[in-house]
């Protein structure tokens, strides 16, 4: 009788309010479909061993954000009312093609809740809720950096949902202020 392979990977099941920092090790065309006890799943493979089996909102919300091969993304679950919303974005800078020189960047997804980036000449001309989103995607990339810090150090580093909202408040207020100041 053969052995049975090992399951090598990690499995992470996204708690609310959490933001995850993973990077992609497929594309999400590739994701493998399972059935689940509650519908169809989907098994998405992420560096450093990480496993996470999406349900339609996330496989959805993954394809969406435009995420490939290669991409570090980060992945948040919420629930409003009784709907479970999933937020991902994909962070700029993360992509490693052959075709492609290092400091090309990806662009980032669109994530739900957040208005699409737009260019403005300078960051004061921006409206409140571009800039909003502008300091939510600084937040997500500073708790991306710590996550990734903290694992160079042996550090279980992980930003809730919480922790960002506040950093990117944080953000906002501070760019206002020196922006009344000028």
């Amino acid at each position: 009788m053969a052995a049975q392979p090992q399951h090598t990977h990690q499995i992470i099941r996204p708690a609310l309010d959490t933001t995850y920092t993973l990077t992609m090790e497929h594309n999400p065309a590739d994701a493998e479909e399972a059935n689940g006890i509650y519908g169809p799943q989907w098994r998405y493979f992420f560096r450093d061993a990480e496993m996470i089996y999406a349900d339609e909102g996330l496989h959805k919300a993954l394809q969406e954000s435009g995420a490939q091969r290669g991409n570090t993304v980060c992945i948040t679950k919420t629930k409003e009312g009784r709907a479970v919303r999933w937020l991902v974005e994909t962070m700029p800078g993360t992509a490693r093609r052959a075709h492609q020189p290092q400091a090309a960047q990806t662009r980032p997804a669109t994530v739900a809740t957040m208005p699409a980036p737009q260019q403005q000449a300078t960051p004061s001309a921006a409206p409140s809720d571009e800039r909003l989103a502008e300091c939510f995607r600084t937040a997500i990339r500073i708790a991306a950096t710590a996550e990734q810090l903290g694992k160079e150090e042996g550090l279980a580093i992980r930003a809730s949902f919480e922790d960002v909202r506040a950093m990117a408040a944080t953000i906002f207020i501070n760019r206002t202020r020196e922006d009344i100041g000028r």
